[in-house]
């Protein structure tokens, strides 16, 4: 991320705006997908817990496809309304302008991030953290950062603006094909509580300077 704000400052101060604007905005509307991850990181993980994967993998599918119809027609809303958002942060008009540009390219790429979203925080439920963050560092790092880089050196400012859209697509579905291999049903997140709990009472009963309240 801090690479892609190298791109960014490459440009004039009015793009350096809006981007901030637009990064903003996409803050706002991604807070229900980043709830709805932690609800299914939880519901993942006592499922698993309860060796009763499928129900896991049902919530996981259902928090998707709500995200992706909420998420995308607050992106649809967007789009059309894309000026007067901008107009709330900046009175400058060619701020306005790139901002609203910015916001209707990646505004109908929404629900992506919604469909990631959901099917990372099952990853992180079922105990896989790292495939989480594989995810997320692919769509960063392998798509996003590259596209900026090249397509703004071909387009400008627009270039940078594409690689955020298609990065969401991409991540999406590399989660969904990620999530569909069924690894994550292999995650144990029995034994290390048990381990923890034993602990906790040997400790307890050896500590001198531990007291019943």
């Amino acid at each position: 991320m801090n690479l892609l704000l190298f791109i960014v400052a490459l440009f004039p101060d009015t793009v350096v705006a809006a981007y901030g604007i637009g990064t903003r905005v996409f803050s706002v509307v991604f807070l229900p997908a980043i709830a709805v991850a932690r609800g299914v990181e939880t519901m993942t993980g006592q499922n698993i817990g309860a060796d009763k994967p499928a129900r896991a993998e049902q919530a996981a599918g259902l928090a998707a496809k709500t995200l992706f119809v909420i998420l995308t027609a607050a992106g649809v809303l967007t789009w059309f309304v894309a000026a007067p958002i901008a107009d709330v942060f900046t009175t400058d008009p060619e701020v306005v302008e790139i901002t609203t540009t910015f916001l209707r390219y990646v505004a109908l790429t929404f629900g992506f991030i919604g469909v990631m979203r959901a099917y990372t925080g099952s990853f992180r439920g079922a105990g896989k953290t790292l495939t989480a963050a594989a995810i997320s560092v692919f769509m960063l790092g392998v798509v996003r950062f590259p596209i900026a880089w090249f397509a703004a050196a071909e387009i400008g400012s627009p270039g940078i603006w594409v690689a955020f859209a298609v990065s969401n697509v991409v991540g999406a579905v590399v989660a969904y094909a990620w999530y569909a291999r069924g690894t994550w049903r292999d995650g144990d997140l029995t034994g290390e509580a048990v381990a923890t709990d034993e602990s906790a009472v040997d400790t307890a009963s050896t500590d001198p300077t531990t007291t019943d309240d």
